[in-house]
């Protein structure tokens, strides 16, 4: 059981007592809280944290001065910020985004960003996580409890399956639009609708729900592992923040290509969902393990102190 359907009008004394008041109740009714206790947001962040931890940090994107373009200005590779080009997304089957700039409110004040832009049409995004070092390591999230820290910035016009990164999963059925998967193998994390953000492993969902304009920039924090599963949201402006939780199903079980912006999905192409991004990404880390309440917070915060919201 988790607490959903927070949402404040101002960063102030509002949400936390709202966050309070749900703690209570639910203690009251005699649930269990093992998630309450890694809600990631502090009220004001950490200026001290000018690096997300670096331990188990899978993969780390940021779009300033690491995206590749082809001949027309489309991403063709994102680097890693940590290892460089020994690690990276690169495009499938020729689907591209561009790169867009946008200035954010920060405590530290306006900063200017590159992110990458997913469109659904001729912008339709794939990008799959790819390691060139010397031992290779499995870039994928099976087996492994995991933590999720992503910038998005929503586009108008919000559509059903708006899922910025999955897993290409096993037995998808291409013929009826890669659904059909096998439980537990499928991961998505995004946007279910509007405003409900959804964290899935494919028939195991956990979904929270604020209201906040299209276009908001939106920190998306999302969980998994024996702590239990879990999505998180905080965007700028009205500082709308959303949480909910639930028992985890267990770990992702053969989760293949980790994807970025959608699946590489066609007509008699590889068997992965049709699901496709449409907005733009920021920023993305990635661990392949849980990370303690204080370790989301930093993440959290450098986040914040780089993008907002204040």
């Amino acid at each position: 059981m988790g607490v959903r359907n927070h949402r404040g009008g101002t960063m102030g004394l509002a949400l936390w007592r709202s966050v309070i008041a749900s703690v209570a109740l639910i203690a009251l009714a005699g649930c269990a809280l093992p998630h309450l206790v890694v809600y990631p947001f502090r009220y004001t962040p950490d200026q001290r944290a000018v690096t997300p931890p670096n331990l188990g940090l899978l993969l780390w994107l940021e779009g300033d001065q690491q995206m590749e373009l082809d001949g027309v200005g489309r991403v063709t590779r994102w680097n890693d910020m940590l290892r460089g080009r020994d690690r990276a997304v690169l495009q499938q089957f020729g689907f591209k985004g561009t790169p867009v700039t946008t200035t954010f409110t920060t405590p530290n004040g306006a900063r200017r960003h590159v992110g990458l832009r997913c469109a659904a049409e001729a912008g339709r995004c794939a990008y799959a996580a790819r390691d060139f070092g010397p031992r290779p390591p499995p870039l994928n999230l099976t087996g492994t409890p995991y933590s999720i820290l992503a910038v998005v910035v929503r586009r108008p016009g919000p559509r059903f399956d708006n899922y910025f990164l999955m897993t290409s999963g096993t037995s998808c059925n291409t013929t009826f639009g890669g659904t059909g998967c096998t439980a537990n193998t499928v991961l998505h994390l995004g946007w279910q609708w509007d405003s409900v953000i959804r964290h899935g492993h494919y028939d195991f969902d956990v979904d929270s729900f604020a209201l906040r304009p299209a276009e908001e920039p939106t920190l998306i924090v999302a969980q998994s592992g024996p702590r239990g599963m879990d999505v998180a949201s905080l965007s700028a402006a009205t500082a709308h923040s959303a949480f909910n939780g639930r028992s985890d199903p267990g770990p992702l079980s053969s989760s293949g290509l980790l994807l970025i912006g959608g699946t590489p999905f066609f007509e008699g192409g590889p068997a992965a969902p049709d699901w496709f991004f449409t907005g733009d990404i920021f920023a993305l880390l990635i661990y392949n393990r849980e990370l303690s309440l204080a370790e989301r917070q930093q993440a959290a915060d450098y986040l914040r102190n780089n993008y907002g919201p204040r």
